[in-house]
């Protein structure tokens, strides 16, 4: 009985593990390389476009840096103007 378990274990070791390595391997090899083709396909444009996205990013923020101080003169000068006229009507009755 010894025997035959070894010659069976030998036979499954040496002939049919490498068949079944071999059969599974080429079916899911292929389909690995093409998964990965696919991935890099569609995750090139996406990268692309996030490159894109922040460089307009960081050309907004740069902006409204500059806008933004400008903006509030216009208010503090609004809120003088609004003031004006009310302190002057006021000082004239």
């Amino acid at each position: 009985m010894d025997d035959l378990l070894k010659t069976l274990t030998r036979f499954h070791r040496e002939v049919v593990l490498p068949d079944i390595e071999r059969i599974v391997s080429s079916p899911v090899g292929g389909f690995e390389k093409r998964l990965s083709d696919e991935m890099h396909a569609l995750f090139d444009p996406l990268a692309a476009r996030l490159d894109r996205l922040i460089t307009a990013y960081h050309s907004i923020v740069v902006d409204l840096q500059r806008v933004d101080p400008r903006l509030d003169r216009i208010e503090q000068r609004l809120d003088k103007m609004a003031l004006g006229p009310k302190s002057a009507a006021g000082t004239a009755d």
